[in-house]
């Protein structure tokens, strides 16, 4: 499928039927997974997804439709429904498509996702539950697996923007049960990467999800108190969803938001420095450019506890 020629068809049919500016974002998704339990295979699947958006702008008002059929019919229908959104929407001054530049290509695409085969996937599947069943008798394994998609965007726009990419994510994983004197914990651990190369091994997945189950066994109180706190790579990824969400441009122009009213002041401790890098190589959510074409960029959102900015898509 030419998905650039499918956008710049649509853009065209819907400038026809009245939209004064429009863009249209096709995303496609091509999906494996393998699930390995008792080195037997639990589930295998091999899908793809895709998608068309379709924004009009018209009288400073926007309408959005989306489909997942391709057919002319439904992109026609996707297209109506759009417009008929737009006509009956609020219309805001600052509603237009954005000034777009030329674009620099960033490395998400690993080429070796077309030459790891099946087997070879299903295999490394059952060398992480051979490793973590052998690292201590008291775990057990609940699954493994592995996985990979290829993601591929495309976006066309009235203001004569025509881009796309291709992205590449592989993740491998182990989920763990740790027993001890009548009691069980359960430990995970998954190695993330958009290259295969640089996914963790094997054994090192298999570890420390058996780890994370083991350490829990038996846990003891502390006292009330308080003390320094050293929190891992996956409970910091939480603490930082929980910024990112209080940074949210919707959230803050809403008053919705304990940071709506604080840029320039200092909000936390002065060693916090947050970067939203949108360019980060081999970032799980690094692209080239965003839905509506625009360069991705790194971005100072607190630098030494002072809030910088906020986000807004």
């Amino acid at each position: 499928m030419n998905t650039t020629e499918l956008a710049k068809s649509v853009v065209l049919k819907t400038l026809q039927k009245g939209a004064e500016e429009c863009d249209v974002f096709i995303s496609i998704d091509d999906e494996f997974s393998a699930t390995i339990k008792d080195a037997e295979i639990e589930s295998i699947k091999q899908a793809v997804t895709h998608g068309l958006g379709i924004r009009v702008f018209k009288n400073k008002k926007i309408g959005f439709s989306y489909t997942t059929d391709f057919s002319n019919f439904a992109i026609e229908k996707a297209i109506e429904e759009a417009i008929t959104l737009a006509e009956n929407s609020t219309p805001e001054p600052d509603n237009e498509l954005p000034k777009i530049e030329n674009q620099n290509e960033i490395k998400i695409f690993d080429p070796n996702v077309f030459s790891i085969n099946v087997d070879e996937k299903i295999k490394i599947a059952k060398e992480i539950e051979s490793f973590a069943k052998s690292y201590d008798p008291r775990i057990k394994v609940e699954s493994t697996g592995f996985g990979n998609v290829i993601q591929r965007r495309t976006l066309a726009s009235s203001n004569g923007f025509i881009g796309e990419y291709e992205g590449t994510i592989f993740e491998i994983y182990c989920s763990t049960i740790a027993s001890e004197d009548g009691e069980s914990q359960t430990g995970f651990y998954s190695s993330v990467s958009r290259f295969f190369d640089k996914l963790q091994t094997p054994e090192f997945v298999a570890k420390n999800a058996s780890i994370r189950a083991l350490q829990l066994l038996h846990p003891q109180k502390i006292k009330t108190g308080r003390y320094p706190v050293i929190f891992d790579p996956i409970t910091s990824a939480t603490l930082v969803s929980y910024i990112s969400s209080a940074v949210n441009g919707k959230n803050t122009y809403r008053k919705m938001s304990f940071l709506f009213d604080k840029i320039g002041e200092k909000i936390a401790n002065e060693s916090l420095t947050v970067i939203d890098n949108g360019r980060f190589e081999d970032g799980i959510a690094s692209k080239p450019f965003d839905d509506e074409g625009i360069e991705t960029r790194e971005n100072l959102i607190i630098e030494n506890g002072v809030l910088k900015m906020n986000l807004l898509d």
